[in-house]
């Protein structure tokens, strides 16, 4: 064979594309989704790949908090935990040729803040008003209150079953109990998740009072 003879130039590209690797022919050119999310968010990712040999391409994905709600190939619905911070979302796709390349997503989870009652208002001479609402384990609820009057009128806050008690006449333990014209704020850790109940009592009151409120919820 004549050393000086030239190598055609189709057995050239044909030995350079022989040289690439498993890895090479699938490649992940990004995976789309939110940077930021919410504790409790429901949000969307999806992988975009570039393939030398066109072909089915398969998707697993993985989470390391929160669940993943549906895997439909390219695209996922992930629920974000219930708590902020800092998590991972994972992909690897596969083509058909064995093929494979996999990808890690690294982002924050952050503080869920919910606003459940913002009110400015009078409550008529013996008594109350009221607002239910649903809350969860670990919520920190916090808020602040204020009056015009100084008579001897509470805001509660109370679980379900302790207002039920509450409400007959009975002994019940409050979350929160306060004298309205104390303006300041408070808070404290919800220990369980259910219908909570939130009470401006002027049941003991002969006058009708202005208040305002401002409660919310913030998670872990």
């Amino acid at each position: 064979m004549d050393r000086n003879r030239p190598i055609p130039v189709l057995f050239l590209v044909l030995l350079l594309g022989c040289g690439r690797s498993q890895h090479e022919m699938l490649t992940i050119e990004m995976v789309d989704g939110p940077t930021v999310v919410t504790a409790r968010d429901t949000v969307r990712f999806r992988c975009l790949v570039k393939q030398l040999r066109p072909g089915p391409v398969d998707f697993a994905w993985a989470c390391s908090t929160g669940r993943l709600e549906w895997n439909r190939g390219h695209t996922v619905r992930w629920q974000a935990p219930e708590t902020s911070g800092r998590t991972m979302l994972s992909v690897t796709a596969m083509d058909s040729f064995g093929s494979s390349a996999a990808e890690t997503l690294r982002f924050a989870v952050a503080k869920r803040v919910v606003w459940p009652i913002i009110w400015d208002g009078a409550v008529k001479p013996y008594s109350c008003a009221r607002w239910a609402d649903s809350m969860w384990a670990g919520y920190v609820l916090s808020g602040r209150s204020g009056s015009d009057s100084a008579y001897p009128v509470f805001l509660l806050v109370m679980a379900d079953a302790e207002y039920r008690k509450w409400a007959a006449g009975q002994p019940a333990q409050f979350i929160v109990r306060r004298l309205c014209y104390k303006d300041g704020s408070f808070g404290d850790t919800l220990r369980s998740t259910g219908l909570f109940h939130v009470v401006i009592d002027n049941t003991q009151s002969p006058a009708e009072t202005n208040f305002w409120l401002r409660i919310s919820l913030t998670s872990p």
